[in-house]
């Protein structure tokens, strides 16, 4: 008994910040609803609201992200890269992930996508985390298969006589697709040009 009201105290205090953040427009609100939400007692109404008002400040903060993408970039990455750090371990969190997994290969930086995207594959087979993890996989999915077109490309140019030029591309598709199927064979085949 006494642990529970312990536990209990806690929980209406951390929801207290939460809400008293809430009411003050306060960017760390999602954070502290999170605490709540992310408590692994069950049962509780309380941390059932929390998990609730989590999802409207987390959605809201990625849209508010999502638009300044648009307009101002750097302040759009930011705002998600909190809302990934601030909601850790939530589908919010993961979901801040993927947009920052796909800005990551808008631009070019895929060990940065791909290693995004292995973070929210971690939280496979867990139910609440099934739509983020469904998307992640597509994502990866659909890079493993730019990986493989360049590799074709860069074997292609083997077969047309361009050893050197073959050499650096499968060096670059190796360095770029670390942890996918195309950089391992892209090394391999380097390594038998060399």
């Amino acid at each position: 008994p006494l642990l529970v009201r312990r536990f209990f105290e806690r929980l209406q205090t951390d929801l207290a910040r939460a809400q008293a953040a809430l009411a003050k427009d306060d960017p760390r609100a999602g954070r502290h609803f999170a605490e709540v939400a992310r408590m692994p007692q069950k049962g509780y109404k309380e941390i059932e609201g929390a998990k609730a008002k989590l999802r409207e400040v987390a959605d809201r903060e990625i849209r508010l992200a999502e638009l300044s993408l648009s307009t101002d970039e750097k302040e759009g990455l930011a705002t998600l890269q909190q809302v990934s750090m601030d909601l850790k371990e939530t589908p919010q969190g993961l979901q801040a992930d993927l947009l920052l997994a796909q800005v990551d290969h808008v631009k070019g930086n895929l060990p940065s996508a791909i290693q995004r995207l292995h973070k929210v594959l971690k939280a496979e087979g867990l139910e609440s985390f099934a739509a983020e993890v469904e998307r992640a996989w597509k994502h990866l999915e659909k890079i493993s298969a730019e990986g493989q077109d360049q590799l074709n490309a860069a074997l292609n140019l083997v077969s047309a006589g361009d050893r050197k030029k073959a050499l650096q591309m499968l060096r670059v598709i190796a360095k770029d697709y670390a942890g996918m199927p195309a950089a391992k064979k892209a090394a391999e085949a380097a390594k038998d040009l060399e």
